[in-house]
């Protein structure tokens, strides 16, 4: 589905009327450092340079210390969240870290953002039956895009702190075992109350070279003021051909676990990746099918969703 963009002029004016008419459901605009799209391709062509993402493997340990490293220059406070993750009766546990990117860490009215930080193991959508059990999948879109986001907007956070509290979560093990959200569900058991954040955005695949983030139909029926909140800001950006408002099926992923711990997330995902979806969990998932723009689209919606806020009146 081809991303028909508005004119910068187009989205400036739609975003100056909503901050005039003041929408109490969606906060009004505040200025903020523009999202920087080739400091996004950069983070993301450096998760691929370190190698598969693959907990227990050493790309995976290059990966941890690549992505500490550019949230400790960046974040008021970065928590490392080691734990073990059992494989079968009688394997060594394997270790894996979750990785908390902390803005305002004192102010208790806060928002979260996640993406996993992990990649899959084996490539078992790969049209080679050989490419299936020996390859992993590199992992661009699905989810160095995701951290590649995520770590840019605390780029941004750094040169212009926002007025609520932000959480970054990059969760591991998500894609380690299929149905098991190792990472996410840590983070959820270990939950201080203090840190309980307002809302969670979960990002998965975000930068497809043809880019289409419909609503997800879990999303709509668990958090439809956060949907509402996301699809509604990107509307009013001129960004309603890449935010579709059209829904999809319900999705497997981590905005589930989020919304059965009482904790309002939504998911925004580009469901097909890729002709038929033939580059999803297959060796095709490579930087030469992931787009800046793409991840300049999408992280130019979350930056404006974080810096307007919490809305007292639609909490």
């Amino acid at each position: 589905m081809p991303l028909r963009r508005a004119p910068r002029a187009a989205a400036v004016l739609s975003l100056a009327l909503l901050a005039a008419c003041g929408d109490p459901a969606l906060g009004r605009h505040v200025d903020h450092p523009d999202f920087p799209p080739d400091v996004a391709w950069a983070f993301l062509t450096d998760q691929l340079a370190a190698g598969p993402r693959i907990p227990g493997k050493k790309p995976h340990d290059r990966a941890l210390g690549w992505l500490t490293g550019q949230l400790g220059f960046r974040a008021d406070t970065v928590v490392a969240q080691p734990f073990a993750f059992d494989t079968a009766a009688g394997a060594k546990p394997v270790r894996m870290t979750n990785v908390l990117a902390r803005f305002r860490p004192a102010e208790r009215k806060r928002i979260l953002l996640v993406a996993h930080w992990d990649s899959r193991p084996k490539a078992d959508q790969s049209a080679d039956p050989g490419d299936r059990e020996r390859l992993p999948v590199p992992g661009a879109n699905d989810n160095a895009s995701g951290v590649a986001v995520l770590v840019t907007l605390a780029e941004v956070m750094r040169q212009q702190a926002p007025g609520i509290g932000v959480d970054l979560l990059f969760t591991d093990g998500d894609e380690f075992r299929d149905g098991r959200m190792a990472g996410t569900e840590h983070y959820l058991a270990t939950l201080p109350p203090g840190q309980r954040p307002a809302f969670a955005l979960v990002l998965e695949s975000v930068g497809d070279r043809d880019p289409w983030f419909p609503r997800d139909a879990a999303s709509q029926r668990h958090a439809p003021a956060v949907v509402r909140r996301v699809w509604e800001t990107a509307r009013a950006m001129g960004r309603d051909s890449l935010f579709s408002a059209e829904t999809v099926t319900d999705t497997a992923g981590a905005h589930l676990r989020f919304n059965a711990a009482r904790i309002p997330a939504v998911l925004i995902r580009d469901p097909v990746y890729g002709p038929g979806n033939s580059y999803w969990h297959t060796v095709n998932d490579l930087p030469s099918n992931v787009s800046r723009e793409t991840l300049a689209e999408v992280g130019e919606v979350l930056a404006e969703i974080i810096y307007r806020g919490i809305p007292e009146a639609k909490r």
